[in-house]
Formats: structure tokens, C-alpha cells, sequence
């Protein structure tokens, strides 16, 4: 990580403690191989994260398992719902994933 204090959109994200705020008070900690994986996809936001390297990177000695995989992806969405609904995970299917923040066109 670059920085111990990253914004995505509404969210702060300080990588030294493995936390999300949002709305200026309100904490959501990650941890283990959720915050690997997250971390990751900061690294790389808006671009496609081969599984791959996921599997690396939160999978350090076991063997890749999809569907492990699927369900860390999926609690890390649910997690980051509660922060900012316009942060989502894209999956490209049998490619990877992809951090973005989706910007309301209502705001616009």
C-alpha cells in the first residue's frame, strides 16, 4: 500500500489499522484475508485483478478454491455496502474482479 490513508469515494480507508469510515464516524473493520484481498483491489482500482492473483495474495500456502474465493468476494461486498453503496466489486467472469466506485448520475 501507498498510503495508510486511502479515499474511495465517502470511504477512508487507513490500511495500518484495516479500517473503512464512513460517514465521518462509522467503522468497519477488515481483517486476514479480507483485507488482503481488498488491499489488492485498491492497489489495482478500476482494473481487472486476475483470480489468480487473488488466490496469492489471501491464499498464500493452500491450494485456489473458487468457491472460497467467491465467498470472501461475497463478504467483502456486503462489507463495503455498508460503507458506500456506490463502492462495488465487479467480477468478470473466469477473468477476475474489479474495485470501482459508481458515480450516481443523478448527481451529475
Amino acid at each position: 500500500m501507498q498510503s495508510m490513508e486511502i479515499k474511495i469515494g465517502d470511504t477512508i480507508y487507513h490500511a495500518d489499522k484495516g479500517v473503512l469510515v464512513y460517514n465521518y464516524e462509522k467503522k468497519q473493520g477488515l481483517s486476514g484475508k479480507l483485507k488482503k484481498i481488498f488491499e489488492c483491489l485498491i492497489d489495482n482500482k478500476y482494473k481487472m485483478v486476475p483470480k489468480e492473483d487473488l488466490f496469492a495474495v489471501a491464499y498464500e500456502d493452500e491450494p485456489p478454491n473458487d468457491c472460497n474465493l467467491y465467498s470472501l468476494i461475497s463478504k467483502l461486498r456486503g462489507t463495503l455496502r455498508k460503507c458506500d453503496q456506490q463502492l462495488c466489486i465487479e467480477n468478470e467472469y473466469g477473468r477476475g474482479y474489479r474495485l470501482y466506485y459508481e458515480v450516481n448520475s443523478d448527481a451529475l
